[in-house]
């Protein structure tokens, strides 16, 4: 038999399957490789239960459950309620049930019968991608918060000038609703004119997307949704993917005052 290194810290299975001879199987190749196991349900309502009050780090779910509810439908619930990664366990599905399963965003699954070392990879992969999963989460609710305070409108839109992002500084700028501008054209949705007001003034977004400049600084007037017309200074810069392709832009703005920018 194999020798499994002791973890410090185990991680925290809950298995969902209601064939309890599969399921006294799974536990135990679990427990030898070192996983703790919060409990084993067979049926939806039990699942349910176990996960409010275990909360286990990952959860091995059958697709097919005996009764009116299946193993997809309580994997959707459990993400939505707990972002609780699943991995499914499965057999021989048709291709309508997997096309179901894969809308549920699974993070891995194990055909049965299962072998323990397909086992232990499958489950590892799933864990690690939880971590990670986890922490860009909490990045991103950090830098949520971190934009939802700044004074500055910031405005983030992708290569097709798409709105993706509005931060409330931005809604009491253009007096506008992020609900009502996100996913529409920035220049379509956005008025913008040159700083004498005498003609439509454009967002110098090609420069960046063709061209590669970096950062661009411009000067114009914003026109609000009420009609009111303000002063404003103007950051763009582009952002990057991990190969190093802009993939969208960011875009600052200040409103200006007695003619500097307002801090």
């Amino acid at each position: 038999m194999e020798h499994t290194a002791k973890r410090t810290s185990a991680d925290r299975l809950l298995i969902v399957e209601d064939e309890s001879l599969v399921a006294l199987a799974i536990r135990r190749s679990l427990e030898r490789l070192g996983y703790e196991i919060t409990g084993s349900a067979s049926s939806a309502e039990e699942a349910l239960r176990l996960t409010d009050s275990t909360s286990p780090d990952l959860i091995l779910m059958d697709i097919h459950l005996k009764g009116a509810t299946d193993g997809i439908e309580v994997a959707e619930h459990i993400r939505q309620t707990h972002r609780i990664p699943v991995v499914y366990l499965t057999a021989h599905s048709d291709e309508k049930t997997l096309q179901r399963a894969k809308k549920t965003g699974p993070f891995g699954y194990i055909v049965k019968p299962f072998d323990e070392k397909a086992l232990h990879s499958t489950v590892e992969v799933a864990l690690c991608k939880a971590k990670m999963h986890a922490e860009l989460f909490r990045t991103k609710q950090k830098l949520e918060t971190i934009l939802r305070s700044l004074r500055e409108a910031v405005i983030v839109v992708d290569l097709k000038g798409q709105i993706q992002y509005f931060n409330p500084a931005a809604e009491r700028l253009f007096a506008a609703q992020a609900r009502d501008v996100v996913n529409s054209n920035v220049m379509r949705t956005l008025r913008f004119r040159s700083t004498d007001g005498a003609r439509e003034a454009e967002l110098p977004i090609s420069k960046i997307v063709m061209d590669g400049e970096e950062e661009l600084r411009a000067e114009m007037n914003v026109v609000r949704g009420d009609g009111v017309t303000v002063p404003v200074e103007l950051v763009l810069a582009g952002y990057r993917s991990e190969r190093g392709t802009i993939v969208g832009l960011v875009i600052t703005i200040r409103r200006k005052v007695r003619g500097c920018s307002e801090n």
